[in-house]
Order: structure tokens, then sequence, then C-alpha cells
């Protein structure tokens, strides 16, 4: 059996970013990962799509995931509640020039200079989604635009990175504005979404003592389950592990098994939707 999967998009989900990987070495006994018409990726899932499009190996994509998917290797310094007053002024307490050097080292490991790059140049169509909270809709990068400006766009954090200007307008992370990145991507196109295994509820008897943040992260994983669950289509593939959020950390996890289990997840979606020939 082989697939020919023409386009491809991959959403974003933090540490859950390393389930791509999963998928991607399951598809790779079927069809090369070549994807002509076009491979789409927002937040984490745009770092892996720019890594697909230059062709950069999947154990280097994995090494990266494993290496880079705390919050604190990607800011300059270990989180100072100081940084906090920064939120006010900045509306966001770091800048992503550590985001940007981690990118750079990733394709200097594989020789690859990605300074100067444009989306236009990699191997295959590549575009990059990210919430543009100037005009209030996600916004889709491609052509002649820095992969650097993209990716940093993509992955802005709110309120941890300050929102990344560009070409006058303001971006924070894709997943703001299109936390199912099927809703952005043209029909037919194979979507992988990362979820969340389960649900947290709120009840009455524990509202006096969960705290103010995880109120409001519960709250907000509540609308964008629904908002995913909305925006799927017959192509969007949900992938999950059960305990796997965003900010996991991988250490704690068995690797092969979340990988298997990814794999195991495309293998039933490709058979459900006819993708083999």
């Amino acid at each position: 059996m082989h697939t020919s999967i023409r386009r491809i998009a991959f959403g974003g989900g933090g540490a859950k970013g390393i389930l791509h990987i999963g998928v991607l070495r399951e598809l790779a006994k079927t069809q090369t990962l070549e994807f002509p018409d076009g491979i789409y990726g927002s937040s984490v899932g745009a770092i892996i799509a720019t890594c697909v499009a230059f062709k950069l190996p999947l154990d280097g994509m994995l090494q990266f995931v494993r290496t880079y998917s705390s919050i604190d290797s990607l800011i300059p310094q270990a989180f100072d509640v100081h940084n906090i007053s920064k939120v006010f002024s900045k509306k966001g307490m770091y800048e992503m020039d550590t985001f940007e050097k981690r990118i750079i080292e990733l394709f200097e490991t594989n020789n690859i200079s990605i300074q100067d790059k444009k989306l236009n140049q990699a191997d295959m169509p590549l575009h990059i989604v990210a919430s543009n909270i100037t005009l209030g809709k996600p916004t889709v990068f491609s052509g002649n635009i820095r992969v650097l400006d993209a990716l940093k766009c993509s992955c802005c954090i709110p309120l941890l990175f300050r929102p990344i200007e560009l070409y006058g307008q303001l971006y924070i992370d894709g997943d703001i504005l299109s936390p199912c990145i099927a809703s952005v991507v043209p029909q037919n196109t194979v979507s992988i979404s990362l979820t969340k295994k389960g649900k947290r509820i709120i009840t009455p008897s524990v509202i006096d003592y969960i705290s103010p943040l995880d109120y409001t992260g519960t709250v907000y994983s509540m609308i964008m389950d629904r908002f995913q669950k909305s925006q799927a289509t017959t192509m969007t593939l949900q992938i999950c592990y059960p305990k796997l959020t965003a900010d996991s950390d991988l250490a704690e996890y068995d690797i092969d098994k979340l990988l298997d289990s990814a794999s195991r997840d495309l293998s039933g979606f490709l058979g459900s939707q006819s993708l083999y020939q």
C-alpha cells in the first residue's frame, strides 16, 4: 500500500508537537515526504512544516522538539517575577531573539543557512499561519516573507513574548485565532490537529479553590476544544496522548510510545479515509 498526499497542515500545541513527528514517520513508510501542493503550519506546527519544506531529517526535528519544548529553553533567562512588569508596558516579558537563535542552530546543524531564506525558497510551497491582532484575523504567510519573521509571528506566545511587528501590523501565536488549522487551509488538505485527552471541568466544589491561572487556562481550553471540533473536517486527524499537554515536560514521557501512538493514529486515519492506494 502507498499514499499520495500532496498537501498537509500541522497545527500548534507546544510539546504535543512531538506527535507530528510520529505522524511523519508513519507517512514516510507509504510515500516520500514531498508535498507539491503545499505545507501549512501554525505555532510548533509551523516549525515542523518549515523543517519538512526544507527537507530536514526526522531525527533532527525530533531532537529539536525534545530539547526545546520547554519555555525556559526559548527565553533569554530563567523566569523572573520582575519581568511581569514588562507585560504592562510591552505586552510581553521577552523578545524572541533566543527563539530565533534556536531555529538558526537547528538548520545550521543540518547544513542550511536559514537567516535570510524566504518562504518561497523552500523545496516545497511553504505557508505559515499567524494571528494578526491588528486586523483581528488569521494571516497565512507565503512567498517573499523571511522564514524567521514568519516563524516568530506564528510562535509568539501571548504575554510571554512581545507581539511581533511585521510590515506595520502586529502578530501573535497562530493558534490564538485559528486553533484548528483546518479552518484556514484549502479544502482536501490533510490537517493534523493536536488535542488533549479528556476534559477538565469546573464544578461548584472546586470553584473556590482553583487558582485564577488554572481557572483561566481551563476555560480557554474549553473554548479551544469546541472550536477545534467545530472546524474539523473529514480530512482532519485530531491526535492526542494521555496527559500530554502543550507545556508537558517530555523528559517525563517514553518518547517511543508517543511516536508509536501517533503512528497508529495516522494509520487508522489513512484507512478510514481511504487514502491508501
